[in-house]
């Protein structure tokens, strides 16, 4: 999944090596010498990608935009407004693909950001889980008891905790969000409540 991340153009020109195939009169715009290339940031959106051959077997795919040299705005004959003379958009988009090692500057910025917002995907993701069971909160639910009789219990009763994990209390496990009543020592998660709903 691509991630968005700022970068100072002096960054992607001597660090990360982004302009290597770009032609210069691309890069003209930003090399003057009243231009602060260390204080100019930009965006680059950058997707990592699976690709046979390369060092780590994933490539990264850059986009980003520069200023198109084509773009003048000035104002029209009358000198009254101002306007794009030449109908030309004012940036020009670029992809490059980039290989790329552990110990590179790339590797760094792909490691604070890429992995990261996997990190908080997941995070996300268990949120939702947990959404998703909460709304059972005050349903009523089918148990099936040891002596296989089915009794109605109120889930408003039982606690809703993130699973039993190691809990000596239960001999099985359950890793995903699960009611608990502790007091009978019993458990329920998500697809038992489905299956098991009063209607």
């Amino acid at each position: 999944m691509p991630f968005t991340n700022c970068v100072s153009f002096n960054y992607a020109l001597h660090q990360l090596d982004l302009f290597d195939e770009i032609e210069g009169k691309y890069l003209k715009y930003y090399m003057t010498d009243d231009y602060d290339r260390d204080d100019f940031d930009f965006e680059v959106d950058i997707e990592e990608v699976e690709r046979e051959g390369s060092r780590r077997g994933f490539v990264l795919i850059v986009e980003y935009q520069l200023k198109n040299p084509k773009w003048v705005y000035g104002k029209n004959a009358l000198g009254d407004s101002w306007l794009n003379i030449y109908d030309e958009p004012e940036y020009i988009t670029f992809t490059t693909e980039l290989d790329y090692d552990a110990n590179s500057p790339l590797a760094w910025l792909i490691g604070q950001d890429l992995y990261e917002e996997t990190e908080d995907e997941e995070e996300e993701e268990s949120d939702e889980e947990e959404e998703d069971i909460s709304q059972y909160k005050k349903m009523c639910i089918y148990f099936e008891c040891q002596d296989g009789e089915k009794e109605i219990v109120d889930l408003s009763n039982w606690i809703l905790e993130d699973g039993t994990g190691n809990d000596e209390m239960f001999f099985d496990e359950c890793e995903e969000p699960c009611f608990v009543d502790r007091e009978l020592e019993r458990y329920v998660c998500l697809e038992y409540i489905k299956n098991n709903l009063v209607e």
